[in-house]
C-alpha cells in the first residue's frame, strides 16, 4: 500500500521520512464508462496512476451524480468524489453569455469552467489528506484551484486550447462568427499563458505541443502525458472485416468530428465509390443532433451508427478508417485504437498531428480530396496491402502508445515528488 505522509522506514541503520504516495486527479469528466477519447484517456492515466502504486482521490464533474460511482473505479481509486455540474444546453441562453463576455478579458471557456462546487470539494480533499500531487485535466481545472496550493500542480492537457479556437475560424462561415473566434483565441493565448503558469508542469500529448508549451510558458516544466491505448484489449478478429466499409469512429457531438464527417461524405466519399461503387461510409458514435444526422443520411452511401457501447466491434468490422479531420489540437486516439485494431488509416495531416506514424508505410496522409479517395480505393481494393500497414501501424502503438509507456512518462514525472527524504536514525537529524 502507498505510504501515509510521514510513515518511516529503516534502512542500513537510516531512517526515511517518507513523502506519500497519494495524488490527487482532478477531472471535467468521469473516466468510466470509456465513452469517448477524452474519458479513454483519463481511464488509463487512472489504471497507469494505480500500476505505478499511487494511491489516487478522484473528484470529477459529472453530469448524473446521482447514479452513483461505477464499481471500475472504486477498484482502482482511494476515494471517489462526483461533483454535479449540468452545462447549459439553453441555445440562446448560450449565446447571450457569449455576448456578454466581449469585453471580458478571460475567455467564455475559462468562465464557463469555473465550478464552485469543485474548488469547495478540493480543499475539503486537501485539508484532508498530503498528496505529493494535483493532477487537472485540462487547463480548465485551474480556475478551481486556491492560487497557493502546497502540492505541486500538474496540468494534464490534451491540446494547445488557443491553438484549437484559432483552427476553427476558417471553418466559420459568417464574418461576425470568425471575428468572435479571433478574439476569442487572442483572448485564451494570454489567459492560457497566465494559468499554465502557476503549475509545477504542464503534461503534453506530444513533442510538437510541447514545443508549443515551451515556447509560450518558458519558465513552466513541460513534460510528456502521452495518449496511449491498452494494446492487450485491441485483438480484432479479421474474419469480421466487411469489405468495402470505410469507418470513421467519433462522437458527433463535437464540432470537428462533424465538420470531419461532414467534409469526407461531401468531397470524398463519392470519389470513392467512383471507383468502388459498395463503399459505404459508416460513422460510429454519438450523435445529439437530429438535423445534423438526417442531412448525413440523405447522402448516398453513408451510414450513422449512433452511441456505441463497444467501438472495437466497429473497427473490426471496418476495411479502412479515416481520419479527415481539418480542426485538430493534441492526437487523435480515434487512430491509437485503429491501428491496434491492425486497420489501415488514411488521415489529413491535421488528423495524424502529433503521432509518430511514418506516412506510406504506418499511415496514409492525404488533405486533397482527391488524393484522399484515391488512397482508400486502393486500400480497398488491396487487402494483402491493407494489412499489411495495419501491421506495421500495430507495431507503432505497441512500440510509443501502449499503457507502459504512460507508467513510465508519469513515474519519470511523479517518482521524484514522492521520494523518500532521506534523515539520520538517531535523533532525527538531517545528515
Amino acid at each position: 500500500m502507498p505510504a501515509e505522509w510521514g510513515a518511516v522506514e529503516v534502512e542500513n541503520g537510516r531512517a526515511k521520512v517518507l513523502a506519500p504516495r497519494n495524488a490527487l486527479l482532478v477531472t471535467l469528466a468521469p473516466p468510466y464508462p470509456a465513452t469517448d477519447g477524452h474519458r479513454i484517456h483519463l481511464w488509463n492515466l487512472v489504471r497507469a496512476l494505480c500500476a505505478e502504486g499511487w494511491a489516487t482521490t478522484l473528484i470529477s464533474l459529472s453530469e448524473s451524480p446521482e447514479a452513483g460511482v461505477p464499481e471500475a473505479l472504486r477498484y482502482l481509486c482511494h476515494e471517489v468524489e462526483f461533483v454535479g455540474w449540468r452545462p447549459s444546453t439553453h441555445v440562446s441562453r448560450e449565446y447571450g453569455r457569449r455576448i456578454g463576455g466581449l469585453f471580458s478579458l478571460q475567455p467564455f471557456q475559462a468562465r464557463r469552467a469555473r465550478v464552485p462546487a469543485l474548488g469547495a470539494a478540493v480543499r475539503r480533499h486537501l485539508e484532508k489528506r498530503e498528496f505529493a500531487a494535483v493532477i487537472c485535466d485540462e487547463v480548465y481545472v485551474l480556475p478551481n484551484l486556491s492560487a497557493n496550493l502546497r502540492p505541486p500542480v500538474i496540468v494534464d492537457t490534451q491540446h494547445v486550447a488557443h491553438e484549437l479556437l484559432r483552427r476553427y475560424v476558417p471553418r466559420v462561415r459568417s464574418f461576425a462568427g470568425r471575428l468572435y473566434l479571433r478574439m476569442e483565441a487572442s483572448k485564451m493565448r494570454r489567459w492560457e499563458a497566465q494559468a499554465v503558469a502557476r503549475a509545477f508542469a504542464i503534461g503534453a500529448a506530444s513533442e510538437r505541443e510541447a514545443a508549443v508549451f515551451r515556447q509560450m510558458c518558458p519558465r513552466t516544466q513541460v513534460v510528456s502525458i502521452p495518449n496511449v491505448v491498452d494494446v492487450a484489449e485491441y485483438e480484432p478478429v479479421r474474419a469480421r472485416e466487411q469489405e468495402d466499409t470505410i469507418l470513421f469512429p467519433a462522437t458527433m457531438d463535437w464540432f470537428p468530428n462533424r465538420d470531419a464527417a461532414e467534409f469526407f461524405a461531401t468531397s470524398v466519399l463519392q470519389q470513392v465509390r467512383a471507383l468502388r461503387p459498395r463503399a459505404r461510409f459508416r460513422v460510429a458514435g454519438q450523435c445529439r443532433s437530429a438535423a445534423f444526422r438526417a442531412r448525413m443520411e440523405k447522402l448516398p452511401g453513408v451510414e450513422m451508427t449512433g452511441y456505441v457501447e463497444d467501438m472495437r466491434r466497429e473497427i473490426e468490422r471496418a476495411a479502412v478508417c479515416v481520419a479527415p479531420l481539418r480542426i485538430a489540437s493534441g492526437t487523435r486516439l480515434k487512430i491509437l485504437e485503429a491501428a491496434a485494431m491492425r486497420r489501415a488509416i488514411v488521415s489529413t495531416a491535421a488528423g495524424a498531428e502529433g503521432l509518430d506514424f511514418m506516412p506510406g508505410t504506418e499511415i496514409v496522409i492525404a488533405d486533397d480530396p482527391e488524393r484522399m479517395a484515391l488512397a482508400i480505393a486502393d486500400m480497398l481494393a488491396n487487402p494483402d496491402r491493407r494489412r499489411a500497414m495495419g501491421e506495421r501501424a500495430r507495431r507503432r502503438v505497441e512500440r510509443r502508445y501502449s499503457l507502459p509507456v504512460l507508467r513510465a512518462a508519469l513515474a519519470a514525472t511523479l517518482d521524484p515528488l514522492a521520494r523518500p527524504r532521506a534523515i539520520a536514525a538517531s535523533g532525527g537529524s538531517r545528515p
